[in-house]
Parts: structure tokens; sequence; C-alpha cells
């Protein structure tokens, strides 16, 4: 196996088209070779997160749309290439960066709307994102799979009731039985390539009259009341009598049922403030409000069911069949006369039986408020349905002897049959109405097996996500030492979803520096729970302490030195001093290398950000403010300085001050609060405020060019500062540009 040393990153040999860097080449005269431990400085919008975001290219094995046409090159210890191509075999890197925050810390919110749902891991989300998907895609197909069934369904009921339909022409004209069955039966003996042509009017009529007097006794039609949705108006009364609905009762329309229905017929037929159709005088909103009231909604709704279930129960025929026993054979007649009667008895009975029902209904609409209960005794109806089926047996016998009785009785049938049969598939477009029921079921079914593929897919992410679970207790133990004090836990709801907790209670609006702690953790967490040993891994973190107070960027530089030092290389980067010092401490006693992101202006008026050697006042010093006093002393001592060289100073001014007062004056408030401490003239104070402000945070010199004399502006504001600190601190100015004037230095 090769010496790590070989695996590792040795120079970041160019960068192109990455934000600021433009046009970045390594400088090997300049800068020293990475090694294993490597510090990389940088102040606020000087590069340094780009550069780190090169590093997450190599990660990622691909550009992303943000650098798309830039390109890199690194160069490893063996003198291999790593770059933009990804061609060649790539390093293991894992890079923590805000890119990495924000593509790893997913917030949601409960059904409240409350933001205390995450999501962990980049990994985890696409996986989440992938199930709801498919979800969303089972659902549709699922959908529309039930609309083709249904679809087909309908298609199918109405052939059914075409068919039924038209057999119910055919018994009245040849008698029973025939039914639906019978007519599939008839389009079955039909030629399969040419259907006979239906008879027209007057051969149908001959037909007709062949049929009826081929014999001396004709067929009769059989006793065929429909009584098929009896069982269930039943049921719909039962559930309809236990409803009850309220209403505002106006007593005289209570008391006469008559009148209350004739004025909830004119309420549906007048409008408020109109004149009432009857007498002509216009009904009082008051008036309108009581009637509205007695006749509510619920009220409404229930007493027009109701009145519906009357009007069924109505409807229903208990006549007594029509034929006369001189109709039917001799020796049929007795056995007829004794089914008609008991017919007639269990006509009579379920008769009395929808009576009672219609009363019960009728009892119910004068109380829509109390419920009733309706026991209803099945018997008469199982009676009437037995004795209908005796009955039409003895005439079934009699149709069976009239068919038979001559050929000419059934060859007219059959003539007449299929001239229906014909009729029936034109006129209803029966083969056509069964080729798209085949089709919508044909659909259908594959819609089944998409559904079956998609929950295939399901099953597959659903552990593709447990495979790509974390460790909660391994993150919240990397918490309680980066927040040790705000008792931030993550609490694991399912394999992708996390609540997060302080004190037990659930963490609304979390800070920025907490959602921070969290994701480094996750970083931690699958660093050191992935399947490549961390020996083997190169590992670049930018300002893993952002947003964080002083405690915690304590705790961060503890886990780094504590724990990734054992990496194969480690790249920090970071724009914070005190995190800047500790971990340059560290890294000299690792032999480390130390660099900084430079920007500066270049030939075409566009700025360039560059890796630098790090200033060796940076070095030396635990913190960057000897280092940005040194660049402004320079800068005032240059009586000719380059415009590209002070677009920095609002930056170092702010810098500068904020170190200063913030040391020398620790009690609370900002440096600006504390200028009139060092600096008694108010209007110089406003000027060097405003000046920081407006300027430090500058992109371009855009700002800087529409200011006249911003060069001349530029050292008086320095001018004010250097003499302000000299003449608060005489001696501290003098100790300071004493021990770092013996040090070479370049401007930033």
């Amino acid at each position: 196996m090769p010496p790590p040393s070989l695996n590792r990153l040795k120079a970041l040999d160019s960068l192109t088209g990455f934000g600021l860097f433009r046009n970045f080449i390594w400088d090997t005269t300049q800068l020293e070779e990475f090694d294993r431990y490597n510090l990389i400085y940088g102040w606020n919008y000087s590069g340094k997160t780009t550069l780190s975001r090169a590093f997450q290219c190599v990660e990622d094995a691909s550009l992303h749309s943000d650098f798309a046409g830039g390109t890199f090159q690194f160069i490893k210890g063996d003198r291999t290439e790593v770059n933009s191509l990804f061609s060649t075999p790539l390093p293991h890197i894992r890079v923590f960066n805000r890119h990495f925050v924000q593509r790893n810390f997913h917030e949601g919110s409960d059904m409240t709307g409350a933001n205390d749902i995450a999501v962990l891991g980049e990994t985890n989300q696409a996986l989440k994102d992938r199930l709801a998907n498919l979800e969303s895609r089972i659902t549709r197909a699922e959908s529309f799979k039930t609309k083709l069934t249904n679809d087909a369904t309908d298609i199918q009921k109405y052939i059914d009731d075409a068919g039924t339909a038209q057999a119910r022409v055919v018994i009245g004209i040849v008698g029973g039985p025939y039914n639906r069955r019978h007519l599939e039966d008839t389009i079955s003996s039909l030629p399969s390539k040419v259907w006979p042509i239906p008879l027209n009017n007057e051969s149908l009529e001959q037909k007709k009259e062949e049929f009826r007097k081929a014999t001396d006794f004709i067929s009769v039609s059989l006793f065929s009341p429909d009584h098929s949705g009896i069982i269930r108006v039943i049921f719909k009364i039962r559930e309809a009598l236990r409803e009850v609905a309220t209403n505002t009762a106006i007593n005289s329309l209570q008391e006469n049922n008559s009148l209350e229905r004739w004025v909830q017929t004119g309420l549906d037929l007048n409008t408020s403030e109109t004149p009432c159709g009857f007498c002509g005088a216009n009904i009082s909103q008051s008036r309108w409000t009581e009637l509205q009231g007695h006749f509510s909604e619920a009220f409404t709704t229930l007493q027009k069911k109701l009145q519906s279930l009357c009007t069924t129960v109505n409807s229903l025929s208990f006549d007594a069949p029509t034929i006369a026993e001189t109709s039917l054979f001799p020796d049929l007649r007795p056995r007829f006369k004794r089914a008609l009667s008991d017919l007639l008895t269990s006509l009579d009975s379920s008769k009395k039986a929808a009576e009672e029902i219609d009363t019960i209904l009728e009892v119910k609409l004068q109380s829509l408020e109390i419920p009733k209960e309706l026991e209803f005794n099945f018997e008469p109806a199982k009676k009437l349905r037995a004795h209908i089926n005796i009955f039409n047996d003895i005439l079934d016998e009699h149709n069976d002897r009239v068919e038979s009785a001559d050929t000419v009785k059934s060859e007219s049938k059959r003539a007449i049959c299929e001239h229906f049969a014909v009729e029936y598939l034109r006129d209803s477009k029966v083969l056509e109405k069964k080729e798209q029921k085949e089709i919508l079921n044909a659909r259908a079914f594959n819609c089944n097996s998409v559904s079956t593929r998609i929950r295939n897919q399901v099953s597959l992410v659903n552990q593709a996500i447990k495979n790509a679970s974390i460790a909660v207790r391994r993150i919240n133990e990397n918490l309680s030492i980066l927040l040790p004090d705000d008792n931030i836990e993550v609490v694991k709801l399912n394999d992708t979803d996390f609540q997060f907790q302080r004190g037990g209670q659930v963490a609304k609006n979390m800070s920025e520096g907490e959602r921070t702690a969290v994701a480094f953790s996750y970083f931690l967490t699958k660093l050191e729970e992935g399947t490549t040993p961390i020996e083997e891994i190169i590992v670049v973190l930018d300002d893993p302490i952002s947003s964080l107070d002083s405690n915690h960027i304590y705790a961060v530089h503890s886990i780094t030195e504590n724990r990734l030092a054992k990496a194969r290389q480690l790249f920090i980067l970071t724009h914070n001093s005190s995190f800047f010092g500790m971990t340059k401490d560290w890294m000299k006693k690792k032999n480390g290398r130390f660099y900084m992101t430079q920007r500066q202006l270049g030939t075409d008026q566009e700025w360039h950000s560059s890796l630098v050697r790090l200033p060796k006042l940076l070095k030396k010093f635990k913190s960057d403010y000897q280092y940005t006093y040194y660049c402004l002393k320079v800068i005032n001592d240059d009586p000719a300085p380059q415009l590209e060289h002070l677009c920095g100073v609002p930056n170092m001014i702010r810098r500068v001050l904020e170190a200063y007062l913030g040391f020398v004056f620790p009690e609370s408030g900002g440096w600006a609060d504390k200028l009139p401490m060092i600096i008694e003239n108010e209007e110089i104070c406003g000027k060097i405020k405003k000046f920081s402000d407006e300027n430090s945070h500058s992109h371009s010199l855009a700002q800087a060019t529409e200011v006249p004399d911003y060069i001349a502006h530029c050292k008086e504001i320095i001018q004010e500062v250097l003499t302000a600190l000299n003449n608060h601190n005489p001696a501290h100015v003098s100790s300071l540009e004493a021990e770092f004037f013996s040090e070479a230095g370049n401007l930033p």
C-alpha cells in the first residue's frame, strides 16, 4: 500500500471560473505545498467559501451548477492530477461548509405549522422526496384505475339496462320466460359476420299475428311487479327514522301540516323584501328570518328525504294480476285459482305493511326532532315472493305448452326475438360499448401493473432509508460537546424525520448557530460511521464555528484537534480570528502549512481571488488585530497608495476598532457606541462610522469611485483612527509598532 502522503493533495494547480477565482494559478515560488494539516485564513468576501466548493466538487464528482464552465486541477502527492474532468480516481474527501448545512439540514413543519420537524442528510431528504413522489404516483394510478373501472362499470350498466328493457319489450309480445340472458342467447345464435336485417313494421306485425293465432291458447305474461328495491328502501327508511333535525318552530305551522307544506313551497318561490305572490304584501325581514328558522337546512333535508321515501313506498304496486283463468289450459285452472288466492292474500298483507310504513313516515314528518325505530317484519315480503314464484310457475307451464304447440308459433317467436336482438345491437351500439369497456378494463389492468412496479420501488426506497439511518445517540453526544449549555438534543421520529428538543420541550426557532452545530454533529457522525476509515479521508472544514459564540468555538476546536487530527489530510478555512488563533497554534505544533485567501483588483478592473502565503504577522500573532493595524499604518505612511489597496480599508477600520474597543471597554455595546470613549469630537465619530458601515461590505469599486477624492478620504479616516488610538494609549501603540515593524510583511 502506498504511503498516505502520496494520496494527499499537494497543490491547487489551477482554479478558473469559480466565483472570484477567475484565473488562479498556483505560484510555486511563493506557496509551499499542502501538507497533512493546512490552515487557510480569509476575510469576508475574499473567496474562502468558494475555495471550499472546489474541494466539494471533488467529493461530489461533479461541477455544481453555480460553477458551470469552471475548471480546477489539484496535484496529488504521487504527482497525478485530480481535475474537473473527473476522469481519474478521486480521493475520499468530505467537506463541511455552508452548502453542506443547506443540503443536509431541511426544516419542515408539523400540522400546526411550527418548524420543529427536520430531515438530516442530503441522502435522507432525497429519499424522502423520492418516497413522496412514488406514493403520489401510486395515488394517481389508483385514482385513474378507479375512474377507468367506474367508467367500465357504467358502460356495462348501460348495456344491461338496455338489454333488460329490450327483453321486456319481447316479453310483452311473445310472453315469458324471456330476460336479458335470453336476449344474449338470441344474439349468440345470430350469424357472426352478417346480422339479419330487422323486420319492417308490416313484417313484424305479420309475425306477431302468426304467433298469436298459432293455437287456441296464447302465452300469458308473467306476473312481475317491480318490488326489487323494497329491501334497500326498508334499510334507508330505518336510517332516516333514526335521524333527527331541529328548527325554530312556528306553532301555527307546526300544528297545521298542510299549511306548513304550502308555506314551504312559497318560501322557495319568494325572496326577502319582495311582495307575496298570494296577498301582494311585502314579506318583512323579521318574518323571513322566522320562516328560515322554521325550515332549517337540516330540517328541510330530512323532510325531503322522508317525503321521497313516502313517494317510493306509495309507488309500490300491489295490484292483483289481471290474467283470466280461461286464458289457461283447463287442467291448470284449479292450481291457478289456489295460487291466485294465496297471491292475493300475500299482496294484501304486503300492501298493509307498506301502508304501516307510510303511516310511520308521515308521523315522523310531524316530529322530525324525535328518532324512531322501525321493526320491520320481512315475512310478508318472503311469502309474497314465494307466491309470485308459484303463480308464475303455473303460467310458465302454460306458456311451455303453447310454445311447443306449433312449429309456426316457434318460428314466429324466433323471428320476433331476432328482430329485437338486432334492433338492440344496432340502436344501443352494444358491440361498440363492449369494445370500449374492454379497452377500459385493459387500461385498468395496466394501472395495476404500474402500481405494483411503483410499490416495489417504494419498498426499495424504504430499505434505502433504513440503510441511510444515522445514529441519533452519536449526534446527541456531539451536540452535548458543541452546545453544552443549550440542552439541544435530537429525537428520532422515524427513519427520516427528527425533532429537536431543548430541555425536553420542542425547540422552536433554532438559532443559526444551533443549526450549524446540528449539521456539524451530523457531519461528524457520518464521517465516523462511514464505510471509509477517517484515516483515508481528506477532511475540509469551512468555518464550522459560523454564528457560534466564543464558548462554542473552544468545543469545535477541541473536536477538531482530538477527533479529526487522524484524517489523511485536514484543511481548515476560517475568517474568525479566535478560531484562527487556536487552530494556528495547534497546527504549528503539527508543522502545518498556512495560507490566506486574498482579493485584489485586476487589470480588467474586476476583483480576483487568489491563495497566498499567510503574512508573517498573522502567523506570528494569535489575532489579526496586529496585522490589520499594520496594513492601515503602511497605507497611512504611503504618500501615493494604489486604489486597489484601499477598497479593503473600511473593513480594516471596522475590525481594528471592534478588537481594540472590545478589549479596552468590555462592557456591552457595539464599537460605534464606544467610539466616543476615545474620540471626543462627535463629527469625527459620525464620519468614521458612516465610512465603515457604508463601505465595509462592498464587493466592487463602484461605491468607492463614486466618492470624490476617495484615496484622500481613506487616508483622512485612517489618520483619524490611528491618531485616536495613539492619543488614548500611546504606550500600547508604541509597543505594537515596535513589535511588528521588525517583521517583514505584505499588504493583504
